[in-house]
């Protein structure tokens, strides 16, 4: 693998990692790891509703997640 495709890949990295720092400080305040899970969000729209009925929250978290998953396809991880 060329260094400009590892110099990408650690940017991009990198990107997601500022993205997700920037979303744990929301003011809503509980976005991160040990917030609400994908199951929780789904779970929460098919009920027409958001998750703890906070919209900002909500949308926060559900940003959070698809960095997280988009991190571990960029790791190679199994589990998502």
């Amino acid at each position: 693998m060329s260094s400009s495709r590892w110099s990408t890949h650690d940017a991009a990295y990198a990107l997601i990692e500022v993205a997700q720092e920037a979303l744990e400080t929301t003011p809503c305040g509980g976005v991160g790891a040990d917030g609400a899970t994908r199951v929780e969000i789904v779970l929460a729209e098919a009920a027409g509703r958001c998750v703890e009925d906070d919209a900002a929250y909500h949308a926060a978290q559900s940003a959070w997640l698809a960095l997280d998953a988009a991190l571990k396809t960029l790791r190679g991880d199994k589990e998502q």
